[in-house]
């Protein structure tokens, strides 16, 4: 199983204060055969001397430096279509890999079940000080979360493990939004292939006051809402989705984010 080849990516933009410790969940992964993409999205604080001083101790990491700034969608894009290996793997600048197995046992369920092309998992939610704030856990089985998907993104980009070849086939995020582009992913997936959730919590998951879900609640929710209308013949409920949705417009993220957990 250790000869499956992974490459993880990562794209930051400022990302100093908590890169380091997202870097170090990475490379205390105990599946060690990949490579990690770190791509500095032309930060202005000290995030490069972050990332080289790791560069420096293990040759895993590959450090990239953009010349001009791309936003999310379009590092994300240029990025996954150089990554070498087999399968691609996401995490944030501000998340943790908290299950040191969190690959293998993505690795091991892939390997197994040869009709899925994506797997990911739960998370436990924290706030600035590193304290657990509550858990997000989403739908476990394929029909399950198809129901579900309209009504709420079942997806932690950061948990995600997924083939490359399938991605570069079909999937690639729209570069015309930058907000919600793994949501209009995962539902251009689902189309054509199975997805499963493992069910653990893997990833810690930073709720901030500042960072980009928080500053964009509103326009990532009308986005949601634009997407699910878009791909309503393909999955069920859109209209038990639109009503939550719209419901549920103007209520903060974070309670957004913890009413999930029962959804």
């Amino acid at each position: 199983m250790e000869n499956k080849l992974i490459s993880i990516i990562l794209s930051t933009y400022n990302g100093s204060k908590y890169i380091s410790k997202s870097i170090e969940s990475v490379l205390n992964q105990s599946y060690k055969n990949f490579e990690f993409i770190i791509i500095n999205d032309t930060s202005t604080d000290n995030v490069e001397d972050i990332i080289l001083k790791y560069k420096d101790k293990d040759n895993r990491i590959i450090y990239v430096k953009n010349k001009k700034n791309l936003e999310r969608s379009k590092s994300k894009n240029k990025w996954v279509s150089l990554a070498k290996w087999e399968y691609i793997s996401f995490i944030d600048d501000d998340d943790i890999w908290s299950d040191e197995n969190k690959l293998k046992k993505q690795i091991y369920f892939l390997n197994k079940h040869k009709d899925y092309w994506l797997i990911w998992t739960n998370a436990i939610t924290i706030n600035e000080e590193n304290n657990i704030t509550w858990k997000i856990i989403v739908k476990s089985t394929n029909y399950e979360i198809k129901n579900n998907i309209l009504i709420t993104n079942q997806f932690i980009q950061s948990s995600v493990l997924m083939k490359k070849k399938d991605f570069l086939k079909v999937w690639w995020f729209n570069e015309k939004i930058n907000l919600c582009e793994d949501y209009d992913l995962w539902l251009k997936i689902w189309k054509i292939t199975k997805i499963a959730n493992l069910s653990d919590f893997s990833i810690k998951y930073l709720i901030r006051k500042n960072n980009t879900t928080s500053k964009n609640n509103l326009k990532m929710k009308l986005i949601s809402i634009k997407l699910a209308y878009k791909n309503k013949q393909y999955y069920n409920n859109y209209y038990i989705a639109l009503f939550i949705r719209l419901i549920t417009f103007f209520i903060p993220i974070n309670i957004i984010t913890k009413i999930r957990k029962v959804i």
